[in-house]
């Protein structure tokens, strides 16, 4: 779907924080200020100047919203045109991608943020692997094994590999912000290109012909069973989802035509992003005077050893970064969960959480964010070493 409403309710239930949610549950509405903070939430998930409408029951409002990002994208602070950043090394990831964009050292295929991550050695191989076994069991297993031969975590604690995967997530939307940035600057060409792969396993790029087939088949299927978005992506035992998921699979199996008129068997789709480098050498350091002032006369010194300065300044900010995230994790669960309450128990940690026991038990022994730490440096520190 290229368009949806979401309530209130909705919107607080799957994208609020615990405060937002608490204080909704209680009065049945937000603060301005909170309200304001959802907003900005929902423009990282949804692709669309998010636009509030009058519900159709007529009381209260909605908010209409775009296509859902794939992954969110890193929240605007609106400071961008001034060289400051919200997260510092997003300015490292600048200096990255417009020197390997100068250098073609990237592919000139349309690919997913994920394999631009790869491609702009903003991750390794491992860390990208691990970004890709959200759908392969197999993988994944494998990953927790080299982990655990790794004395990284024990077994019991691989509940904590997500944790780390979530944190993980954010780079490709920071990735996404660089290079729309860098768009606006007139230094690329940066546009999306749909694709698809079809049931025999070729891999083919869609005319947006088709794409408009495939999104009126899923909204009319969507509306005839009465799935909303958030149903269709989270709700997935529900049996009016499973039917549409079921339905809407056939239809791109047996009734798309291409734009000629062809049959083509779809099995997925999915948005990758093509790139090409449009300015020129002296547009490049216009560009990096005006977000990299610092920067510039090391760039013109000696481009290499600039880039590679950068590089270990991106990996040090990451690291910094998830070690952050990791903590404010944990002193939430802290606020949750006192831990002098929670020791006052004759068995503390298996009484209150029954499953995923060793991951609990990490809070409480205060290992948590030393695990993500350990993870961050075995996955994020790596391509250092190439």
């Amino acid at each position: 779907m290229t368009e949806q409403i979401l309530t209130k309710a909705i919107a607080v239930e799957m994208y609020g924080t615990d405060k937002q949610k608490s204080y909704f549950k209680k009065y049945k509405k937000l603060q301005k200020t909170m309200e304001e903070a959802l907003l900005k939430t929902l423009e990282q998930e949804f692709n669309s100047e998010i636009e509030k409408v009058p519900a159709p029951t007529g009381r209260g409002i909605c908010y209409k919203v775009g296509k859902k990002y794939d992954e969110v994208k890193e929240r605007e602070d609106g400071r961008a045109t001034n060289g400051v950043w919200s997260i510092d090394y997003t300015k490292n990831m600048d200096v990255i991608v417009v020197s390997a964009l100068e250098q073609d050292l990237v592919s000139y295929d349309a690919q997913t943020m994920r394999k631009w991550l790869l491609d702009f050695k903003l991750v390794n191989r491992e860390l990208f692997d691990l970004m890709g076994t959200k759908f392969n069991k197999e993988a994944e297993l494998q990953h927790v094994k080299e982990l655990i031969n790794k004395n990284i975590l024990e077994y019991e604690e691989k509940r904590i590999i997500k944790d780390y995967l979530d944190f993980t997530k954010e780079l490709q939307g920071q990735l996404e912000s660089t290079l729309k940035r860098m768009k606006k600057a007139n230094i690329i060409r940066f546009w999306e290109v749909q694709k698809a792969k079809l049931t025999n396993g070729e891999v083919i790029n869609i005319h947006e012909s088709v794409v408009k087939k495939i999104d009126n088949q899923k909204r009319k299927l969507m509306n005839e069973y009465n799935v909303e978005a958030f149903e269709y992506e989270y709700l997935t035992n529900k049996e009016e989802v499973k039917t549409v998921k079921r339905l809407f699979s056939e239809f791109l199996k047996n009734d798309i035509t291409d734009e000629k008129g062809n049959h083509i068997a779809i099995d997925f789709y999915w948005t990758a992003h093509a790139i090409t480098l449009k300015a020129t050498k002296k547009r490049i350091l216009t560009y990096l005077k005006k977000y990299n002032v610092e920067g510039l006369e090391a760039y013109k010194t000696n481009q290499i050893k600039f880039v590679k300065d950068n590089q270990i300044d991106f990996t040090a900010g990451r690291l910094d970064r998830v070690v952050k995230l990791a903590q404010d994790k944990e002193d939430k669960f802290r606020l949750k969960h006192p831990h002098d309450k929670m020791m006052g128990k004759r068995k503390p940690i298996e009484d209150e959480f029954k499953f995923d026991t060793d991951y609990y038990a990490l809070f409480f022994n205060n290992l948590y964010v030393k695990r993500i730490e350990e993870l961050e440096k075995y996955y994020g520190q790596k391509f250092l070493e190439a």
